[in-house]
């Protein structure tokens, strides 16, 4: 499947546009907006993974790896490659997420966190 052909499913591509502090409850929102900027998403997260989020997007390197630096390793060492990330649902207040993996020819989906 080509990657045009994904883009057609349905789906809506998403950057982080940022993270911020929700005043009300003080905890971390990610930000997504479309490419086109017409829908913004905001995600509440935890305070541990908007740290890493904001190391990330800075390009602050750890002395030592941290989770989704140990994810990228793996995924560039077994030759697979992340599709996207998936927000699929909200089900009773919490995204669900899932993420798309190509290895050859074969896709396969992994349930997951959207602020993973």
């Amino acid at each position: 499947m080509s990657a045009r052909a994904e883009a057609d499913e349905g789906w809506q591509a998403m950057q982080v546009k940022g993270l911020l502090i929700d005043p009300t409850s003080e905890t971390p929102v990610l930000l997504l907006q479309s490419s086109d900027g017409s829908l913004l998403l905001p995600i509440w997260i935890g305070r541990v993974e908007a740290n890493a989020i904001a190391g990330a997007l800075e390009g602050i390197r750890e002395p030592r790896p941290m989770t989704h630096d140990l994810i990228h390793a793996i995924l560039v060492e077994l030759s697979v490659e992340l599709v996207r990330v998936e927000v699929w649902a909200l089900r009773e207040g919490t995204y669900l997420g899932r993420l798309r993996l190509r290895q050859g020819d074969v896709l396969t989906e992994i349930d997951s966190r959207p602020s993973d």
